[in-house]
């Protein structure tokens, strides 16, 4: 595909190619040769690539490799703005016990939804984690009022308001 002129007929093969591939990853891969041959696909149609690198992430989470886990969403993530991305990766530095990194990205991506209910709840438990009850208390009843029925959001609305005294 590489050697042919730039047309939509590359284009197509190229995007049947990174979601054959990308499907194939997610599920049966385990060679590194194999990601590096499907990295080039993706340099072939950058309108598909941000997906890609999507499939690439989940390559490396099934692989147990949190950190190239994370440098495909930064590489999606730069080339299509997408919540769901940055969710990830913040979720992934919690799962790290790095909650200050995961405080970062939570707050890229309530300054872009202040509504977005998970990355409420993330913030609340990376506060939580740090020991920032007061601060992560209102993070924690925001997440809670757009699942009220949520038991896990509820225990912690509950545990941090009792680590602040602020319980009736």
């Amino acid at each position: 595909l590489a050697s042919l002129p730039p047309s939509p007929m590359r284009r197509t093969a190229a995007s049947i190619a990174v979601l054959s591939v990308g499907i194939w990853l997610t599920f049966s891969a385990s060679a590194d040769s194999e990601v590096r041959r499907f990295e080039a696909l993706l340099e072939l149609d950058q309108s598909r690539a941000d997906y890609g690198h999507e499939i690439l992430a989940l390559y490396y989470r099934n692989t147990g490799r949190p950190l190239g886990e994370i440098a495909h969403y930064q590489k999606a993530l730069a080339i299509s703005e997408n919540l769901r991305y940055r969710t990830n990766i913040a979720n992934i530095y919690l799962t790290l016990e790095r909650e200050d990194d995961a405080m970062t990205w939570y707050n890229s991506i309530l300054e872009r939804d202040s509504t977005y209910d998970v990355a409420l709840e993330g913030m609340a438990v990376a506060l939580q984690r740090s020991g920032r009850y007061e601060e992560a208390l209102p993070y924690a009843q925001r997440a809670l009022a757009y699942k009220p029925h949520d038991p896990e959001r509820q225990f912690t609305v509950g545990y941090l308001a009792m680590m602040t005294g602020d319980f009736e």
